[in-house]
């Protein structure tokens, strides 16, 4: 970090015009006459996608309960919108929906969900929920407000009509719930970044408390916008996607960066460098100002791809070179039109990350890549990953109000 701070700030930007995304294994539709999802999403050879459920407004994160009912997180950016979370039973356990049932179509923003031992967390703005027992109670469930202390919307938009209210939600090994809270300034880096350090303690964290709301405690500083994380099964320690600011990236010079991150806490107290440092490049205001002992991502991704849910793969269904890995799905470039240098995409695909024995990312490459004419004309959006008791891994798709499943068979 000594030398990155040394070094000009536009000399360390230049340095990253050549970066470009990793893995070249060649993609094929998923069947021999793939139409409409398995040829828009173009798998390795052996896989094979298709709907799990449809007609989702806007599904989001995902979560297995106990029963195999996969429950569903959504999200709105209109005020007065309330939005459900949904829930996918399958009865009969045969990796098919039976039913797709709205759980309380009455939250504002229940983006984040999870599932631990019988009760379901629903993150929901400025909001925690928690319902128990969800299982006997999915017909007529009652959400018990266990925390209300996350900045609301309306403080966000004291500095941004878009800001990071919509939240994440992850359980963790130890008994404690995890939530990101992000910066409430969606602007550029540099000229607005600093307004980050004025924030309270609130903002650019991952916080995490007890199941039922007390100890709310900052486990790490310096965050962004993480809209995804998973805990590595062998060690414990918390992976989690960070979304990076925008330099302004209609400049072809500087569309690559800053880079979006995958990062690696192994305990609480990790500090990782926002608004001084976005991936490795300091911020060219206030990076000399960077405090010690920050941590660096374990990997770049290129800018603008927006890594949103990410999951390590615990099943055993795709073959060696996948277990143990993590399944990132990059939501893609923010829409704009498309004159707004559509030739410059970065995301909307699934990608894969192999660690090294010492946790290390050891290996990138494109697991599922998405065709697209433009980032105001996508097809499809991957917005979170959950592995099924089979193996089988499902994607949720905020663009195309759908869920899909993806299996292997050599």
């Amino acid at each position: 970090m000594q030398n990155l701070r040394r070094t000009p700030w536009w000399v360390v930007c230049l340095a990253f015009l050549g970066f470009v995304g990793c893995g070249s294994e060649p993609l094929q539709p998923s069947g021999p006459m793939a139409t409409g999802l398995a040829a828009e999403i173009l798998l390795p050879p052996g896989f094979k996608i298709e709907p799990f459920a449809t007609g989702i407004s806007r599904p989001r994160s995902l979560a297995l309960g106990d029963d195999g009912t996969v429950y569903v997180g959504s999200y709105f950016f209109t005020k007065g919108v309330t939005s459900p979370v949904y829930a996918l039973i399958d009865r009969d356990r045969d990796y098919r929906v039976d039913e797709v049932k709205q759980i309380r179509n009455g939250f504002r923003t229940p983006n984040g969900v999870d599932y631990h031992d019988g009760s379901l967390f629903i993150t929901d703005e400025d909001l925690v929920w928690r319902i128990d027992n969800i299982e006997e109670t999915i017909d007529d469930p009652h959400p018990i407000l266990i925390y209300d202390g996350f900045p609301s919307r309306a403080e966000t938009e004291q500095a941004t009509d878009v800001g990071h209210f919509w939240r994440y939600a992850r359980y963790g090994p130890d008994d404690k719930l995890y939530v990101p809270v992000g910066t409430r300034w969606s602007f550029l880096v540099g000229p607005h970044t600093a307004n980050d350090l004025d924030d309270d303690w609130r903002y650019s964290t991952i916080v995490r408390m007890d199941p039922d709301g007390g100890n709310a405690e900052v486990f790490a500083t310096g965050v962004r916008n993480s809209m995804g994380m998973d805990f590595q099964p062998s060690t414990g320690d918390l992976f989690f996607t960070d979304n990076q600011a925008s330099w302004p990236f209609i400049d072809p010079r500087f569309y690559d960066i800053p880079p979006d991150e995958l990062n690696r806490a192994q305990g609480p107290s990790g500090d990782f460098g926002f608004p001084y440092v976005h991936g490795r490049l300091p911020d060219p205001l206030i990076g000399e100002q960077a405090p010690a002992g920050q941590t660096e991502p374990s990997f770049e991704f290129e800018g603008h791809t927006a890594p949103l849910g990410m999951r390590f793969y615990t099943g055993t269904m795709f073959p060696p070179e996948y277990h143990g890995a993590i399944f990132v799905a990059e939501h893609g470039t923010e829409p704009t039109t498309p004159t707004s240098m559509p030739s410059q995409v970065s995301g909307n695909r699934i990608s894969v990350i192999r660690l090294g024995p010492d946790g290390a990312v050891s290996d990138y490459e494109v697991f599922g890549r998405i065709d697209f004419s433009s980032n105001a004309n996508y097809k499809r959006r991957p917005v979170d990953l959950l592995v099924l008791p089979d193996g089988s891994l499902l994607v949720s798709d905020d663009h195309k109000a759908g869920v899909y499943r993806i299996t292997y068979e050599p």
